[in-house]
């Protein structure tokens, strides 16, 4: 209860943060870059670098995840109930629906529903129509190039909290799950419990903890002194 009533919330409230920031985020940033280029050829060029290095980060992303979740054999040893779950599989959308549907009939929808596809298309479009307008659009391209470094400088404070936040979300789900007990073959040190693992993890990558943190850590289980 002290989980769900006390902790939970500051991980919601950082979910809420970056939801609010994502979309004007990205928005204005969009608008400053294209308008920056003062050339519509230049934005063709190097969109279609974008579109190619988007493409080849995604790629990668994916398959450093699929390797990863295999080796270390992430949710091993926690069951899901699944006889509520249902799902039904519907036709996917054809090619040309999908390219009509990357441009938005309402200005404001996309934002409220977060739509971020269309967010870009709209950004984009706004950028061509500034840079098309010339020195009468000057105003408001500051206006997009000073909500650009506010969205930026708010989206730091927010990754600034980041642990406070994601230990905001981790905490109530372990309180009521409990720490699933791995299979001895995939911890790193098989003679050791979850806990003194996720611990000698926690030494091994956290280099900036204070010298009497680790001891205490170390009285607290004597074995991982043996793993210095």
């Amino acid at each position: 209860e002290i989980a769900d009533t006390y902790i939970k919330p500051f991980g919601t409230i950082f979910l809420n943060l970056i939801k609010m920031i994502v979309v004007p985020l990205v928005l204005f940033s969009i608008i400053a870059g294209v308008v920056s280029l003062d050339d519509v050829k230049k934005v063709g060029a190097i969109g279609g670098k974008t579109v190619l290095f988007y493409l080849a980060t995604t790629a990668c992303a994916v398959t450093l995840g699929l390797v990863f979740a295999n080796l270390m054999n992430v949710g091993a040893g926690y069951t899901m109930p699944t006889g509520e779950l249902s799902y039904e599989a519907t036709e996917p959308p054809s090619l040309i629906d999908t390219i009509v549907n990357m441009f938005p009939s309402n200005f404001f929808q996309p934002m409220a529903d977060a739509t971020m596809l269309q967010v870009i298309v709209i950004a984009v479009v706004f950028g061509f129509g500034m840079i098309a307008a010339g020195k009468k659009a000057k105003p408001v391209i500051d206006i997009c190039n000073a909500m650009s470094d506010v969205c930026i400088a708010i989206m730091r404070g927010i990754i600034l909290v980041a642990p406070f936040g994601v230990f905001g979300l981790i905490c109530p789900v372990i309180a009521s799950n409990g720490i699933a007990q791995a299979p001895e073959g995939r911890r790193i040190f098989p003679d050791m419990t979850v806990e003194e693992n996720l611990l000698m993890g926690t030494i091994a990558i956290g280099n900036r903890y204070q010298a009497e943190d680790k001891a205490r850590m170390y009285q607290l289980f004597p074995r991982l002194e043996e793993r210095r």
